[in-house]
């Protein structure tokens, strides 16, 4: 599964570092075939920056800025940084330190391929 993002030039840390983060989580089979599975656009808002990252069949695309999504996770980077390193999601969001944006059930198949 390929993972690319749709204006390289135009990308800021956010996208990069959540392109590289797909690209290690998706050498393992197993969440490849699971991402497969994933449809639709899901936004991620950290400390100003907002990437888009909108699923297919073939690959996932990461597009900067104000773009449509399905459903969507905000917070500060570090905390959105914490979650994809393992920390867990459930205190930061009972805290207020994270919200979501949309039908929340659409993200659960996030936590697979984000969540390490």
């Amino acid at each position: 599964m390929d993972v690319k993002l749709n204006d390289p030039s135009r990308a800021h840390l956010m996208a990069f570092f959540v392109r590289s983060l797909l690209e290690k989580r998706l050498k393992d089979p197993e969440i490849a075939r699971h991402a497969g599975g994933i449809a639709g656009r899901f936004s991620l808002e950290g400390s100003g920056m907002k990437a888009v990252l909108a699923f297919a069949p073939t690959g996932i695309e990461i597009t900067c800025g104000d773009v449509p999504a399905d459903a969507g996770v905000r917070g500060e980077l570090s905390t959105l940084l914490g979650i994809c390193l393992g920390k867990g999601f459930v205190l930061p969001f009972l805290m207020g330190r994270i919200g979501l944006r949309g039908n929340p059930i659409r993200l659960l198949p996030l936590l697979k391929v984000l969540v390490g």
